[in-house]
């Protein structure tokens, strides 16, 4: 997976302080040990080479989850590692609001709801865990409201592109597969 370099809000914005959050490159300001956590595992995954950044080999779910919730940029969490998500093209981005639309005039009087691809989906295999952003996802038991992620999704849709299919159709759909919940993956 490709680890594509995110925004450069944050400096523009001048709130990051180097010493503490690492080189301005990143979206997030850091407010806490689990956020400059965050930070310097995802500046870790992509700087393998420098010697003067400090390497963490992985990243705990509670640190992940903390700097998701100020980064402007979503990243996949597998086991431990971030990998940032590069943005989908207009054909991408139309293919799945249309299935998102579809979806949700379908579960229109139903209790289950159809969720975009801001929305994650953690899985637990093994005693490891793994948070992926699909194109789209049904949950009929849905999550706590404060959550940002879901753990019992009963459909998942991903738009396939030639970018995404090695991970698409290899890891994520294996991970995917194991839950239980699942009934349909499209």
């Amino acid at each position: 997976v490709a680890v594509v370099k995110p925004v450069r809000a944050a400096e523009r914005a001048g709130n990051v302080d180097q010493d503490v959050c690492g080189p301005r490159d990143l979206a997030l300001t850091c407010r806490s040990d689990q956020q400059k956590n965050f930070r310097m595992a995802v500046i870790s995954a992509r700087t393998p080479d420098m010697s003067n950044v400090p390497k963490l080999e992985t990243l705990s779910v509670d640190d992940y989850l903390a700097g998701e919730v100020l980064s402007d940029v979503k990243y996949d969490y597998v086991d431990g590692r971030v990998y940032a998500m590069a943005g989908g093209t207009n054909v991408h981005n139309r293919i799945a609001s249309r299935v998102l639309i579809q979806l949700g005039r379908q579960l229109d009087s139903s209790p289950c709801e159809a969720l975009n691809s801001d929305t994650k989906i953690r899985v637990r295999r093994q005693s490891r865990n793994y948070f992926y952003y699909p194109d789209a996802l049904v949950v009929c038991q849905s999550n706590p409201d404060g959550d940002t992620f879901q753990d019992r999704p009963v459909v998942i849709v991903e738009v396939i592109s030639e970018s995404t299919r090695r991970v698409d159709e290899g890891e994520k759909r294996d991970h995917y597969l194991t839950l239980e919940s699942l009934a349909v993956y499209v």
